[in-house]
């Protein structure tokens, strides 16, 4: 279940620092960012937070450590034609993972995300690429 991070005006500021050290790092202490909230194993990771228009949806992860984390899931994305509103989603089954382990001190997270799809994947679309999951987190809770 995510949880909304509690950040008053006066708090300092969000550092987040590579982990080289991963031996007492156990995988209920890891996290990873859905939009601006801290969560774990994710159902859905997206890059549009406002409206859904591209993500992974359905994610099952099969492996979940501190080294990183992999799954399944759904790419989709709005073909935005004739416009977003009336668009239509072209999906198709990706694999998923999760890397780059940081800290703030006292959580971990696992802040890139990757989704490589296979032959069936739509052509329009690059069939692999990665998110920085720590973008939207930072500018919302900074």
């Amino acid at each position: 279940m995510p949880i909304k991070p509690k950040k008053e005006s006066n708090d300092p500021e969000i550092n987040l620092i590579e982990v080289n050290d991963f031996s007492n790092i156990s995988p209920e202490d890891v996290f990873t960012f859905e939009c601006e909230l801290v969560t774990q194993k994710p159902e859905l990771i997206s890059t549009a937070c406002a409206d859904l228009g591209e993500g992974v949806f359905s994610i099952n992860w099969q492996n979940w450590t501190a080294q990183g984390a992999s799954g399944i899931g759904t790419y989709s994305v709005n073909d935005c034609e004739p416009n977003c509103a009336d668009g239509t989603r072209i999906e198709a089954k990706v694999e998923v993972s999760l890397s780059n382990l940081l800290t703030d001190g006292t959580r971990y997270f696992l802040t890139e995300f990757t989704y490589r799809g296979g032959p069936d994947f739509p052509n329009q679309y690059p069939d692999t690429a990665t998110w920085d999951l720590t973008e939207f987190y930072l500018l919302m809770n900074s």
